[in-house]
């Protein structure tokens, strides 16, 4: 076997597409993730080296059923081998160390298909002259039937022994790769298992001569079957195209006189002019190589031609076509990022290959970017790096893509166009007021949103999700702050997500999101009702019938607290209520009315008793300044958790609900006074005027009257 042929295209794009990181050491748990694979995969191999070796001896002892038998059990192997293949790629493609042992085994694949595609066909042009040689005597037809196929034969042996050597070298780069210094696949078998096909592969190539030379009838009848066959003369090629630089090869098979005729001058003609001149072996057979200039006026089509002579007739071969073309290229380019800032530095890497993965030298290549062509020349590896900084490129999306412009003897060729973005980063923070919300009660909060982490975004418009439904989109202010409030009557008790996105954003600002959890719980309605507490199933303001058990069962414990609690109260509002008549009756004189004790909201029942505060109600407001500044405040937070269902809470500080109400669109600078004169009025111990009264009484209508809304709703 003296030839030897390319790698396909196919090995090249695999082998140059796999990433590399030839100084990077394999981590022992990242090994373990395609270890056990890569094994199987071997096995998988193993085998179907195997049964391509049965497949061969079939074909030596003429079997040829069970040649393509054990085809298709060789194809039933190497499907799963693939497939398995794919999957450990997706996994090492995650893991830059574990990407260098990939290589030899997508080569060895690769080589190993090849060899089977060509064995398949071997095995179709050894059928045919199987079946030729069954016949007494040939006819001219036949004749030239066979020695096509014989032909054909030949080239297929000679292409499969240079697959043989390719998957050697392939074969010993798995034995050595090393992982955690080990080599865990020396103890493979592949090297042998090669090196039997290609025995087998010389022993199909003496039948074939076998059979040319035979002057014994394989039906037995003692004749010669080539005995009546007409001279010929046999022109085959290797390959019927072949690139600029590369060589045509081929044979001549010359005949007369009833037998293959030896030491006899053949030319060979290219275009009707002489390409080459030989003398037949002992076979009748004479091998050619020419190499191909590298000149474009070669490219295209030629005719190829053989002639001898009988010695009284001149033969000439049937004309054969031969095409000649450049050399297929391809670029790859690779972006080290594809998402940059304006801060940061776009760098691209492009690589011109040939077909068989050797480096293009001194190309002449452009990078287009966008609209603007940089010129480059590729280095002895057929490589080259680029850098720009993004800030000379500008925000947005860009296009990237390099071209060959080719060279005798390569052609042109282009790589994919690649993408990249410059865009600002954003960073969104969302907040809520509470992790916890009443049923029916709106669902408040806030979040800010900045670019570049510090500058705020005015402006944005967010976009707000509960549980993946959309609730609502809001803006950011001048200090990139959005506030948002959304009603929660048709949300299911227990926990839900809130999650605000940059969606609705120019191509200049980048994607960002933040995500809270939340519960929303039913409230105890026993505390709005003082005299039948509520219980799940109870019908109106009804008791149960079960009602003893209020009392003794399950809910004894609440039922006397809440007895105790009322006594208490009512105790402590007569006391309260004596003490404020007489002091009322002294500071006021007879005929002002009294007024009556109320309950401070927000935390207000704690400060109390300490700063001896005392806060009155009546149905109308009372007369007296404070009171009455505390009386509007009261009406007001009534108003707010009744009629507006917003979510204030008895724990929250009289601040913490301004700020609720300033989130929710209530005028921050109405709320904030009306605040400050409720508490001036309820624990600094000084007497108002009327005209803080009268203030009072504007700014909590003022507050009542504008209302709120859906906070900076865009």
């Amino acid at each position: 076997m003296r030839l030897r042929t390319a790698i396909s295209v196919a090995f090249c794009l695999l082998i140059l597409g796999a990433p590399f990181a030839a100084e990077a050491e394999i981590p022992h748990e990242n090994f373990d993730l395609v270890g056990s694979d890569l094994d199987m995969l071997i096995d998988l191999l193993r085998s179907s080296i195997d049964y391509s070796e049965y497949t061969l001896e079939s074909l030596i002892g003429e079997y040829i059923a069970g040649a393509n038998d054990n085809m298709s059990i060789v194809n039933g192997l190497l499907d799963p081998a693939a497939q398995l293949l794919q999957i450990m790629m997706d996994v090492v493609e995650s893991y830059e160390n574990l990407s260098r042992l990939m290589p030899p085994f997508l080569e060895f694949a690769q080589l190993e298909e090849q060899f089977i595609d060509m064995e398949a066909s071997l095995i179709s042009e050894r059928n045919f002259i199987h079946s030729l040689s069954g016949y007494v005597n040939l006819t001219d037809e036949q004749t030239l039937a066979a020695m096509g196929s014989i032909g054909r034969a030949n080239s297929l042996l000679v292409r499969m022994d240079g697959s043989i050597d390719a998957m050697v070298e392939s074969a010993n780069e798995i034995s050595a790769l090393e992982v955690d210094d080990a080599t865990p696949f020396a103890d493979n078998d592949l090297l042998e298992l090669i090196e039997q096909l290609r025995g087998l592969l010389y022993m199909i190539e003496l039948e074939l001569l076998d059979f040319l030379r035979s002057d014994d009838d394989p039906s037995g009848t003692g004749e010669n079957p080539w005995k009546d066959v007409s001279p010929f003369l046999v022109l085959w090629l290797e390959e019927e195209t072949v690139y600029l630089g590369e060589s045509i090869r081929g044979g001549v098979y010359l005949f007369f006189n009833g037998s293959f005729q030896e030491g006899r001058f053949v030319q060979i003609d290219l275009d009707g002019l002489p390409l080459s001149t030989g003398i037949t072996d002992s076979d009748g057979e004479l091998r050619f190589e020419f190499e191909v200039p590298v000149n474009e006026s070669w490219l295209g089509s030629h005719v190829l031609t053989a002639n001898s002579s009988s010695g009284w007739e001149e033969l000439y071969s049937d004309p054969v076509t031969v095409t000649v073309s450049l050399i297929p290229t391809e670029v790859r380019i690779e972006i080290e990022a594809t998402l940059l800032t304006l801060d940061d530095q776009l760098n691209i890497s492009a690589i011109v290959t040939d077909i068989f993965g050797r480096p293009v030298e001194n190309g002449n290549c452009v990078y287009h970017l966008n609209a603007d062509e940089i010129a480059f020349v590729t280095d002895e590896f057929g490589e080259n790096a680029y850098s720009r900084d993004a800030s000379e490129i500008g925000l947005g999306k860009h296009t990237v893509w390099a071209e060959f412009m080719g060279h005798l003897p390569y052609a042109p060729s282009s790589s994919v166009v690649a993408e990249l973005t410059i865009s600002i980063p954003t960073k969104l923070d969302l907040n809520l007021f509470s992790d916890r919300f009443a049923l029916g009660y709106k669902i408040v909060g806030n979040g800010t949103i900045f670019a570049n982490q510090s500058a705020p975004i005015d402006g944005a418009i967010i976009t707000i999700f509960v549980d993946g439904e959309f609730e609502t989109n809001v803006s950011s202010d001048d200090r990139g702050i959005f506030s948002y409030s959304i009603e929660s009557i048709e949300l299911s008790t227990g926990t839900h997500t809130i999650t605000a996105i940059y969606l609705f954003r120019e191509g200049h600002w980048r994607y960002s999101e933040d995500s809270q959890s939340f519960t929303i719980y039913v409230p105890k309605a026993s505390l709005k009702y003082p005299f039948w507490p509520y219980l799940p199933r109870w019908g109106g303001i009804s008791p149960p019938q079960d009602f003893v058990n209020l009392f003794f069962g399950d809910y004894a414990y609440y039922t006397w607290l809440l007895i105790l609690l009322a006594a208490g109260t009512v105790v402590k509002t007569l006391q309260i209520r004596k003490s404020r008549r007489e002091s009322s009756s002294e500071e006021q004189g007879e005929g002002e009315p009294i007024v009556e004790p109320t309950i401070v909201p927000a935390g207000a029942e704690a400060l109390q008793d300490e700063l001896g505060a005392v806060v009155k109600r009546t149905l109308e407001a009372p007369s007296n300044p404070n009171d009455r500044i505390v009386w509007y405040y009261n009406r007001l937070i009534s108003i707010l958790k009744g009629e507006r269902s917003i979510g204030i809470r008895d724990s929250m500080t009289h601040w913490e609900i301004a700020r609720m109400l300033g989130s929710l669109g209530y005028s921050y600078r109405e709320v904030e006074r009306a605040t400050l004169l409720f508490e001036i009025a309820l624990y600094s111990g000084s007497e108002l005027s009327g005209t803080e009264s009268e203030e009072m009484t504007r700014t909590v209508e003022e507050i009542i009257g504008t209302g709120g809304g859906e906070p900076n709703a865009a």
